[in-house]
């Protein structure tokens, strides 16, 4: 199969409108433009509003990502069986050197070409980043071979460690969408700190959404009811302290109510997170996974190009891959600010007998998806994961195939925009998954679709909790428990609403430094 993500981008952008003339409406009530052209956001009852997403990205949001200089160059070897140990070779010298002012080591160039690979390539080191020669069949290819697994590992060590005591929040209700709340006391906190802002799981909540009510699967497969825990963990940074109020640099994708949850911060170091690491202009193929005896079983979701986890400003750009059973990448849950742009996947060798790939899965947060593609059949186009913290967003996504469906996939994933997503087949879904899997409930809250075309649209609204539909066109799939959908079958202005919200916050230079 020939994928090239731009080609195919402009493409379906063609398919989507071109059997529904939409109108374009500037009138929406819950973002609205003034008349100096600034956003204004309509609140409820108790002050929840859409976020604002425009922090989601590398290095927060509007900065372009850079351009390493290389610093090691390896060429493809026709008659190599496994090039994966002198890749690694290249990638552990450069890992060696020291960073630069700014934080890089430099680049390892892959020299356009193919190249087997029978192990896991891993970057582990800040300031690395692995380049090919370009994402076309004729750029730089790396054949998987072996066993299904993840096949480049870019990932730091360790989790973040609690520095001092727990300060209580002590608001009865802290809004989605905020950015400042009360503690009881601010002793050891300043200015700069990074904090965790954490919203327990409780009980009560749990029985509130009815996740204690899941019902029985008729196949007789074991679900579990869902169980006090950890939550949801919001990774910030202090901007302001007046007080003892807290400003936090990104908003809060979920409430924080004091009648179901005890919220509380603390400040945290991370020594083992790395930084600043890249994947670019390369190409994969993991055909040969098809043809392991257990891939049908066992081995089917252990198929990922990628797996990005334990890092923080890191990016992918100008990747495709094909046949990779679980998707082009995973960005665990310890990530936060990374971008994956401009990059594809595709698979038509699902086998019949497992679930659909997720092409690309986000369990962390502050990651922004932008102009990427998905081919396939009986394909997650995207997914996220249980409890991850918002915000993320999917912006000028397209997919293409079969059987397509795409939104959150379990267990309260909070805050994630899909700005201007588009499917060409299948259902854009946000919904309450009940007994699916091992009981994934309610996969998704304050979700936001903004001007999204797909056939389908699924919105449902968990109690305690909002989900958005503003502009978009296809057909609403009604349920009693629907979400807000507002000015649906147009589209609204601004196009898109990360964009214009980085515009605001950062300046119009913002938006043309991720621009393509």
């Amino acid at each position: 199969m020939k994928l090239s993500a731009p080609i195919y981008f402009v493409v379906l952008l063609s398919l989507a409108f071109a059997s529904q003339q939409a109108s374009v409406s500037t009138e929406t009530r819950l973002v609205s433009l003034d008349a100096n052209g600034q956003l204004v956001y309509a609140k409820d009852s108790q002050g929840n509003r859409i976020p604002d997403f425009s922090h989601a990205g590398y290095m927060g949001g509007g900065v372009r990502l850079p351009d390493v200089p290389v610093r090691v160059t390896v060429q493809p070897n026709k008659d190599s069986q496994d090039d994966t140990a002198r890749i690694q070779e290249a990638i552990d010298e450069v890992s060696r050197r020291a960073p630069d002012a700014r934080g890089f080591r430099g680049a390892v160039l892959l020299a356009r070409g193919a190249y087997q690979i029978g192990g896991v390539l891993k970057i582990a080191a800040s300031g690395v980043v692995l380049r090919g020669e370009g994402d076309s069949a004729d750029g730089t290819v790396l054949r998987a071979t072996g066993k299904p697994r993840t096949l480049l590992l870019v990932q730091g060590q360790g989790s973040w460690q609690k520095e001092g005591a727990d300060h209580k929040i002590t608001d009865a209700y802290v809004p989605v969408g905020a950015r400042t709340f009360q503690v009881d006391n601010i002793t050891g906190l300043a200015v700069g700190d990074t904090i965790i802002v954490q919203r327990p799981t409780t009980e009560k909540w749990i029985d509130a959404i009815g996740m204690n009510q899941i019902k029985p699967r008729a196949d007789g497969n074991p679900i579990r009811q869902w169980e006090p825990g950890a939550g949801l963990t919001f990774d910030r940074v202090i901007t302001a302290i007046k007080g003892r109020e807290i400003t936090i640099d990104a908003p809060l994708t979920n409430a924080l109510e004091r009648e179901y949850t005890e919220a509380f911060i603390y400040k945290y170091k991370f020594p083992g997170r790395i930084e600043q690491v890249g994947i670019e202009n390369l190409r994969s193929n993991a055909q040969v996974f098809a043809q392991d005896a257990d891939y049908a079983k066992s081995s089917y979701n252990l198929s990922v190009f990628a797996r990005v986890d334990v890092v923080k400003n890191g990016w992918m750009r100008r990747v495709t891959v094909e046949q990779y059973g679980n998707g082009l990448v995973v960005v665990g849950n310890k990530a936060k600010w990374i971008t994956v742009e401009d990059s594809a996947f595709a698979n038509s060798a699902i086998p019949e007998t497992r679930a659909g790939p997720a092409g690309i899965a986000l369990v962390g947060q502050l990651t922004l998806v932008q102009r990427c593609f998905a081919e396939g059949r009986h394909l997650h186009a995207v997914v996220t994961q249980a409890w991850v913290a918002g915000p993320n967003v999917f912006l000028d996504f397209s997919a293409k195939g079969e059987f397509l469906d795409a939104g959150p996939h379990q267990r309260w994933a909070t805050g994630t925009l899909y700005d201007n997503f588009k499917m060409e087949s299948g259902s854009l879904k946000v919904e309450n998954r009940g007994n699916f899997g091992s009981g994934q409930g309610w996969a998704g809250a304050n979700h936001l679709l903004w001007n999204c075309v797909a056939p389908q649209i699924l919105l449902q609204q968990p109690a305690t909790a909002h989900n958005w539909a503003i502009g978009g066109l296809g057909s609403i799939q009604h349920r009693p428990d629907d979400g807000t959908f507002e000015a649906f079958g147009t589209l609204v202005k601004p196009r898109s609403l990360y964009l214009a919200q980085l515009r605001e916050r950062l300046g119009e230079q913002a938006v043309a430094a991720i621009a393509k």
